[in-house]
């Protein structure tokens, strides 16, 4: 067995909110609880969950971007959750983040060119002819002109805004990329360009990446696996198609059960939740899907499930897994 690329175990982190003249005492917050999975080489884990789940939190542990609260993180064999300084900034180069919002994680006051150079420089990648030959062929493999170098973030679109971030998250040759709901902000017909654009560089770079988003249509067409999170915890992972096609979790199949498709099916049915989700800070007992989920009989209220494999080989949270 292949040592994978990442290792998640456990990891788990928590907000304490101060007391104040409302209310007393201290609330400790679980944004993210206890969760493990691994990404291989070249694999692309898809991150589902509706928002508030912990998703983007998770992704920003990862990076580092957040520092966790207990677990380990496992980058290339190496333990990297609690590095500092020079060894950080030396992972940083295997792992880069591309963000939600195209426009907010762009300087506006710096050129393209100068964005994308950023990380070459920083990291000592060449004197300044190599680098500015790097840039110019970065812009070209995300689709972009060369006349768009001297450009500023505020002179594009939403799309090829995406592309220039994606172009510095490149720029390092990283092992891993931690995409955050990359395409959200963008026109649907935009997403689309985004996706394939992604998938031919993974295909063609041999990149990893852990793909975050709420919309299972986008996973499907680039994730080879994917994990479904509820409430801070990864409550069902197996591979795409199956778990899309098959859910086996009763959230997994209400999230399904509520994207629109263009041709009605027959004897499909829309799948409501009761109630709102529970809040982080005051998690019910047991399963914390159990106060919405139909199928929850009382060992679901007293006991939380762990993540057990199923007889096709995923793995799912849930003492009553729906039929596949």
């Amino acid at each position: 067995m292949t040592t994978p690329l990442l290792a998640i175990d456990r990891l788990s982190k928590t907000y304490t909110t101060g007391s104040s003249i409302l209310s007393s005492g201290r609330t400790v917050i679980k944004a993210v609880d206890a969760v493990s999975f691994t990404i291989d080489y070249g694999e692309t884990l898809g991150l589902v969950g509706e928002s508030g789940c912990g998703k983007s939190t998770l992704g920003r542990c990862v990076t580092r971007l957040l520092d966790v609260t207990s677990g380990t993180i496992t980058l290339a064999g190496t333990d990297i959750t609690h590095q500092r300084g020079a060894s950080l900034r030396e992972t940083r180069a295997d792992l880069q983040m591309i963000f939600q919002d195209p426009y907010a994680s762009l300087n506006p006051r710096r050129r393209v060119r100068d964005i994308v150079a950023e990380p070459l420089i920083v990291h000592h990648r060449g004197n300044h002819r190599a680098v500015r030959a790097a840039v110019t062929g970065l812009i070209a493999d995300v689709g972009l002109r060369p006349e768009h170098l001297d450009r500023f973030p505020h002179e594009f679109s939403g799309g090829q805004r995406q592309r220039v971030g994606i172009a510095r998250a490149l720029a390092l040759s990283p092992k891993l990329i931690i995409a955050d709901e990359p395409v959200s902000a963008l026109d649907v017909s935009v997403q689309a360009q985004i996706i394939n654009l992604l998938t031919d560089l993974k295909r063609t770079r041999n990149i990893a990446m852990l793909f975050i988003a709420h919309d299972l249509g986008v996973v499907r067409q680039i994730a080879d696996r994917v994990a479904v999170m509820y409430l801070g915890t990864i409550i069902e992972l197996g591979a795409t198609e199956q778990v899309l096609t098959s859910p086996a979790h009763p959230y997994t199949e209400a999230l399904i059960s509520a994207v629109p498709t263009a041709t009605p099916v027959a004897g499909r049915r829309r799948i409501t939740l009761a109630g709102d989700p529970p809040s982080p800070s005051n998690p019910p007992g047991g399963c914390p899907f159990h106060p919405r989920c139909g199928y929850a009989t009382e060992v679901c209220k007293t006991t939380k499930p762990s993540l057990a494999v199923q007889p096709d080989g995923r793995l799912t949270a849930c003492f009553h897994p729906r039929p596949v």
